[in-house]
């Protein structure tokens, strides 16, 4: 961590490499004031909760392949309990 961070001024860094970014946005003050339509806008929002990609689900799939984990989310609530197997038999009655 830095002590003060510094503004990049659209230039790259070691983390991220801005002139391709810049190559497809021309104007990112106005893309950024844009407003699209409700529905998308309502995609987006959901996923900045959720801390999740936002795409479509083949290429969510993919990345996690690559990972080595899963990107989906799963079934909600608490995991079933493995019975413990004791080795033995319940008599019958």
């Amino acid at each position: 961590m830095v002590e003060r961070p510094r503004p990049s001024r659209g230039r790259g860094d070691e983390l991220a490499t801005a002139a391709p970014l810049r190559a497809l946005i021309s104007d990112v003050a106005a893309l950024l004031a844009a407003s699209g339509d409700p529905a998308t806008m309502a995609r987006i929002d959901r996923a900045l909760t959720i801390g999740r990609p936002l795409e479509a689900p083949e290429w969510v799939a993919a990345l996690g392949r690559r990972l080595g984990r899963s990107l989906s989310p799963g079934k909600p609530g608490p995991k079933p309990r493995e019975e413990e197997d004791t080795g033995r038999e319940l008599p019958l009655l």
